[in-house]
């Protein structure tokens, strides 16, 4: 958990006076207004979380969250896009190493009563059912189990992961194809209309490419502990991430900025955990 009114008075300052950094949207390249791309992906959002504070935290956990933007859903791409999720409490690695997850990444699973357990890529859980609520609901169709949210999407799953999206607003249906039919299988490729998104993996299994209408986002990890360290945009922007304090090497500790190679980096995020982490 982190350490109490120094660390979020510190946290909420850096979040006042920081600059606009690497998930704001390439204006230049995408000939609309960052916030114009943001409402285009209010429908592929995740459900609003609870139990938030700070910059933020999970207030009955003390997890840390953070999010980064790394495409953003424009409509010219018929909403493609491609978000992370940081959870400092997560146990499970992912394709972009320890405690990040993609928002393509969830999984949907039978429970022994009857109903189901969704869980998002933030690694909230959801007990649903074939009754309509506040979070949707789940119906069966010939060789899929589909949650129906309650925005009119349907998300569908087969072997408990996502392969499609539809019902979209006035966008064709996402498509999502994996390297095999295993549960565990790598996201290889997303499609919806003409455009798509295909993704490149090293021989660990991480994610290192996306090849997208934008041009490639590259990610890069430190050799040994599968962390995920700098992110790099075809405008020559480049996210650094780091993890410093030893007794929680995979607690991410701040963020910094690069706006191109031949600038300096320049730290935007300070974060700290207290001994439970």
């Amino acid at each position: 958990m982190f350490n109490r009114i120094d660390f979020l008075c510190l946290a909420f300052i850096l979040i006042l006076i920081a600059p606009a950094w690497g998930n704001s949207c390439h204006q230049a390249a995408l000939g609309r207004s960052c916030q114009a791309l943001i409402d285009l992906d209010g429908a592929q959002s995740l459900p609003e979380a609870e139990g938030l504070a700070g910059n933020p935290i999970h207030t009955l956990t003390g997890a840390k969250l953070h999010t980064d933007v790394d495409l953003y859903a424009h409509s010219r791409w018929h909403g493609l896009g491609f978000y992370r999720f940081y959870q400092s409490h997560l146990v499970e690695s992912s394709s972009l190493g320890h405690q990040w997850r993609h928002h393509f990444d969830y999984q949907l699973s039978a429970l022994p009563d009857g109903q189901y357990r969704l869980r998002l890529p933030d690694d909230r859980r959801m007990t649903l059912n074939g009754t309509p609520s506040k979070q949707g609901h789940i119906k069966r169709a010939s060789k899929a189990l589909i949650w129906v949210r309650p925005d009119g999407q349907h998300y569908h799953f087969e072997q408990q992961r996502l392969v499609q999206v539809s019902e979209r607003p006035q966008q064709p249906p996402i498509y999502l194809h994996y390297t095999d039919a295993h549960p565990d299988a790598l996201l290889q490729r997303v499609s919806a209309g003409t455009q798509q998104l295909h993704f490149h993996y090293d021989d660990r299994q991480l994610l290192t490419q996306i090849d997208s209408p934008w041009g490639p986002v590259r990610f890069e990890y430190d050799p040994d502990q599968r962390r995920l360290m700098r992110v790099l945009y075809p405008d020559q922007r480049q996210l650094m991430y780091h993890y410093e304090q030893h007794k929680h090497p995979f607690s991410l500790t701040g963020v910094s900025i690069q706006a191109s190679e031949s600038s300096a980096p320049h730290r935007l995020r300070y974060w700290a955990y207290d001994p439970q982490g």
